[in-house]
């Protein structure tokens, strides 16, 4: 994990996550399995609360699917502690790969987790 600044104010945040399972085909079972809970989630609200505090509500987007990679969008918080993020989901060969980005950036859609993930599964080709 990296939020920058390193407080609980942070304007930038990226969570980065690989596992490795033993085949491929079973990295590819967890990818399909995930596929059908993620398609759940689109158009989603989250409302949390850890220890009787709430935290800040979640909005996902449209889910995107491919044979390799899910990804969807999500605000999180409100007002000017909105945050603009996307969550990727990528299998490549025996690996998972799990990429979350948030940022106060304004924008409706933020897509670094793919961008990360583009640059993780090209560094494994090479």
């Amino acid at each position: 994990m990296f939020r920058a600044p390193d407080t609980d104010q942070w304007e930038n945040l990226v969570v980065q996550s690989v596992v490795s399972y033993r085949t491929g085909d079973a990295a590819r079972e967890f990818f399909t399995e995930s596929t059908d809970r993620w398609s759940k989630c689109t158009n989603h609200n989250v409302n949390i609360q850890l220890n009787g505090r709430a935290l800040p509500a979640w909005h996902s987007g449209e889910l995107t699917k491919s044979d390799t990679r899910l990804s969807i969008p999500y605000t999180r918080g409100a007002g000017d502690q909105t945050r603009s993020c996307d969550h990727v989901l990528s299998v490549v060969a025996n690996l998972i790969l799990d990429i979350k980005r948030a940022s106060r950036s304004k924008q409706s859609e933020v897509t670094q987790a793919d961008d990360i993930a583009d640059k993780i599964e090209s560094s494994l080709a090479r």
